[in-house]
């Protein structure tokens, strides 16, 4: 993994972190990147909790600033903590 792929994995998973979501690397085959998310939970604020396409779209804004050989993320939902 390159160390702009690590950077961006810990800068969003300080994102999800607060709401009890998580983050893992899957792994990345050729110019995708693949990610387990496990969304938190807001009982105050359910909308402020990140959908997992929502994530999808923000890693793939982020990313090409700092790997551009990533073209494509693919994010696959956990069940989030209750």
């Amino acid at each position: 993994m390159s160390e702009g792929v690590q950077l961006v994995m810990e800068q969003f998973q300080e994102i999800v972190r607060p709401d009890g979501g998580s983050l893992e690397l899957l792994g990345i085959d050729g110019d995708t990147l693949r990610i387990a998310y496990r969304p938190g939970h807001n009982e105050h604020c359910a909308e402020c909790v990140i959908t997992p396409e929502n994530l999808r779209d923000m890693l793939l804004d982020v990313l090409p600033e700092h790997d551009a050989s990533i073209a494509k993320v693919e994010v696959t939902a956990l069940a989030g903590e209750r």
